[in-house]
């Protein structure tokens, strides 16, 4: 859809220039964790994200505003808005004249964040708007380098001053989100029902009546510290981080190589997996193209 926007604008940028305006403009997403180093050209790239969110206004007016002569695998962006057709390009808060009539940001800015207060990702926080691991919002940060150092309780991490504490949101009411609001040491203590059909969004919706669960994939799990601790046929497993690391717990999950046949594996499914779970599953190997796209249909 981008791309259809980019050519609509310019139909003259050959595949590799269309890939290169989307590296070069795409929004750098969880910056406090994304691991983002330069590739062979300098632009950030993240192992988990890619070069970041698709940014759609950005693309098409890179796109609107052309590339340098002589380059048919990169657009390096012309130096002004002089070759370009700009006047259907919407202005935006960026810090830059989208729309080439001379003025910048007119009009279109919110009102300015301090550092540190809450950010909503739409150009009220001249820095960095980012959400930490341990936020339940978004807030302000500060950039960082060698010449501006952050201030005492912060670390420079990834050109952004993060807080010592991993936290910046002030203490609210606790409510059913997988955060400590009114950090008290505690998350989620109030506010969540426990589930009836073991699926789950938070993992204080599980029942530990009968020991520890979490919250994993959609569903409640047992905790457990081996296999011993489990059913048969399952395995005790560690749970994966969103970076695809070990995390420090491990459930009770469906082993890969329990020997079961197809048919068995999925009546196992069928009598303990719930419905809604098990339905996503055999939806999604029924449309898989292949077995390894099926296998990843599976839980952990």
């Amino acid at each position: 859809g981008v791309i259809g926007l980019m050519l609509s604008v310019n139909p003259e940028l050959t595949a590799a220039q269309v890939k290169d305006i989307l590296r070069r403009t795409s929004r750098k997403v969880d910056r406090a964790h994304g691991n983002y180093t330069p590739d062979f050209d300098g632009f950030l790239r993240s192992p988990y994200y890619g070069y970041g969110l698709v940014d759609a206004h950005a693309a098409t007016r890179a796109a609107a505003l052309g590339c340098q002569p002589d380059n048919s695998t990169a657009c390096i962006p012309l130096a002004d808005c002089t070759n370009g057709t700009l006047d259907s390009v919407t202005e935006i808060c960026n810090g830059i004249d989208d729309n080439c009539d001379g003025s910048i940001d007119e009009e279109v800015c919110p009102q300015q964040v301090a550092i540190g207060d809450p950010c909503d990702l739409g150009g009220n926080c001249s820095e960095n708007c980012t959400q930490l691991e341990a936020d339940p919002i978004p807030a302000c940060l500060a950039n960082c380098d060698d010449a501006n150092p952050c201030a005492e309780g912060f670390t420079c991490t990834q050109d952004f001053c993060i807080p010592d504490s991993g936290r910046l949101s002030p203490a609210t009411d606790e409510i059913c989100d997988g955060y400590d609001n009114d950090l008290n040491g505690e998350v989620d203590e109030t506010g969540c029902e426990i589930s009836n059909d073991a699926t789950c969004e938070f993992t204080a919706q599980c029942d530990s009546t009968n020991g520890p669960t979490q919250c994993v994939e959609g569903f409640c799990a047992p905790v457990c510290t081996t296999t011993e601790d489990c059913d048969t046929g399952i395995e005790c497993q560690a749970v994966a981080t969103q970076y695809g690391e070990s995390a420090d717990t491990s459930i009770c999950a469906p082993s890969l190589n329990t020997g079961l046949t197809c048919l068995e594996a999925c009546m196992f499914l069928e009598e303990n997996a719930p419905q809604p779970i098990f339905l996503g599953i055999v939806n999604c190997i029924t449309e898989a193209e292949t077995c390894d796209d099926a296998i990843e249909c599976v839980p952990l």
